[in-house]
């Protein structure tokens, strides 16, 4: 017998529709299973008010039924029972969804991808990290991102939530972006299909649609909504590095991520804004001169292989 055929069992003992043969089945269950059972409070609570709880909605059900004329003793009986029965239910849903978490991350020199237990298709940037369950929860799918990567998650009735830095991002099937590096000073979710809910503990949650974008902001502890061109938020993906006024240490870091080199600029620069575009098979020298002499600046490279940018800055 199965936990989904015990619960049905249990519902008809309750309703009165159980058969003499299905109510001895029932108590010979609880009798060969009882003895393998432990408590455990860490994953079920405490023990008496679990039984509390479970007392109070069984007895609350059978008064429910007005119309049938119940014995007291067999309703004592039946509460003692069923509660041994549904507590024993519960620790073996948490047993069964006590599992290992696994973690994969993307070398510094190129992109991955992977396939979660639920069908979710994911596509890690460089440099990412993805820490998720060997079997996820049957009320929730819950997994922790460092990084940017590219979602299209399987549909589902159960929510599947990201835990990026202070940001939740819940959905239930549709495909987003979010980068969100520990080194960034914000945080983005970009949606290219469905509906996507971003919140922190900070701030009330934002519905984001395709076009959209949540832009959660580290200082401040804030999050703002913008309009954004899905194409631009994957070109990663292609291996393409798109920049539309994007702010300049955003862009620089997206440049030494896409390269796996270091690269530094004078603070004076960190206000100003990069618009271009380029290909991963571009050599990076030739990108940081391009940039340099965009700045009006200068670039140059240390012994050790980093690159350094200077100019007169933005206001």
């Amino acid at each position: 017998m199965n936990q989904d055929q015990l619960k049905q069992l249990i519902n008809k003992y309750l309703d009165g529709h159980a058969s003499r043969d299905e109510i001895a089945a029932l108590f010979q269950y609880y009798e060969d299973h009882q003895a393998n059972t432990a408590w455990n409070a860490a994953l079920m609570g405490e023990q008496d008010q679990i039984k509390t709880r479970l007392h109070n909605k069984i007895t609350n059900e059978i008064n429910q039924k007005k119309n049938k004329i119940i014995n007291i003793t067999r309703i004592a009986a039946s509460i003692a029972v069923l509660i041994s029965l549904a507590t024993w239910l519960l620790f073996s849903r948490h047993k069964g969804e006590e599992t290992h978490l696994l973690t994969k991350a993307a070398p510094a020199n190129r992109t991955d991808s992977l396939r979660l237990p639920d069908g979710t298709q994911v596509v890690l940037n460089r440099g990412t990290t993805i820490t998720y369950p060997e079997r996820f929860a049957a009320n929730e799918r819950k997994i922790t991102l460092t990084g940017e990567a590219f979602f299209d998650v399987a549909p589902q009735q159960a929510p599947f939530i990201i835990q990026a830095g202070n940001t939740i991002t819940r959905v239930l099937g549709t495909s987003f972006n979010i980068r969100a590096y520990e080194r960034d000073e914000r945080i983005k979710i970009a949606v290219v299909t469905g509906k996507v809910s971003v919140q922190t503990t900070q701030a009330a949650p934002v519905l984001l649609v395709p076009g959209q974008e949540a832009i959660y902001t580290k200082n401040t502890h804030t999050i703002s909504k913008a309009t954004a061109d899905p194409a631009l938020a994957i070109a990663w993906k292609e291996g393409k590095i798109r920049f539309r006024n994007t702010p300049f240490p955003e862009a620089v870091a997206a440049l030494s991520d896409m390269y796996n080199v270091k690269i530094s600029y004078r603070e004076n620069l960190k206000n100003c804004q990069l618009f271009a575009d380029f290909n991963r098979d571009d050599k990076v020298e030739d990108i940081l001169d391009f940039v340099s002499r965009s700045l009006n600046g200068k670039l140059s490279r240390d012994k050790d292989g980093a690159y350094w940018l200077t100019g007169p800055g933005c206001r």
